[in-house]
């Protein structure tokens, strides 16, 4: 059973969370991070919190506090494509291809559909050499895309 004080906790954290979204929606980064910071000193546990935190921290080309923030969302639910997604991007940034690719095939994997991914794991396979993962995931990639032109293969 939740308690009354339980749900208004809920609720301020949920407040804090998506003033945190609005603030970085509009560039706020800082004040974006200052309310995802709020949010998980009232629930350490919020793993959307910590990850929209990561993202704002991304944003702010602060890659491995990112980075270790994504790592906590995972480690709070290990299924969260979100933190993936975004701990892929992070790797990315850092030129850290190999462990990009990993996290986009778990993506990929709940997602096989995704064509914009799968093509963005082609030109990671392509930056690490591997030219035939890179001309797999464009043809994929290119087969999932209906009624509509191919997307163009990076150089």
């Amino acid at each position: 059973m939740i308690t009354a004080g339980e749900r208004i906790l809920a609720q301020l954290v949920a407040a804090y969370n998506n003033r945190g979204l609005a603030f970085r929606a509009r560039g706020d980064l800082d004040r974006a991070v200052e309310d995802y910071d709020k949010a998980i000193s009232l629930m350490p546990d919020h793993y959307v919190a910590i990850n929209n935190r990561g993202v704002a921290l991304m944003a702010k080309g602060e890659l491995d506090r990112a980075i270790t923030d994504f790592d906590q969302a995972i480690r709070l639910k290990s299924d969260y494509l979100a933190a993936f997604g975004a701990r892929a991007a992070a790797y990315s940034r850092k030129g850290l291809f190999d462990r990009a690719i990993a996290d986009l095939d778990v993506v990929i994997k709940a997602d096989p559909k995704n064509q914009v991914l799968i093509r963005e794991r082609g030109t990671m396979k392509a930056k690490i050499g591997d030219g035939v993962g890179a001309e797999a995931d464009f043809r994929r990639a290119e087969a999932l895309v209906s009624g509509s032109t191919a997307p163009v293969r990076p150089k």
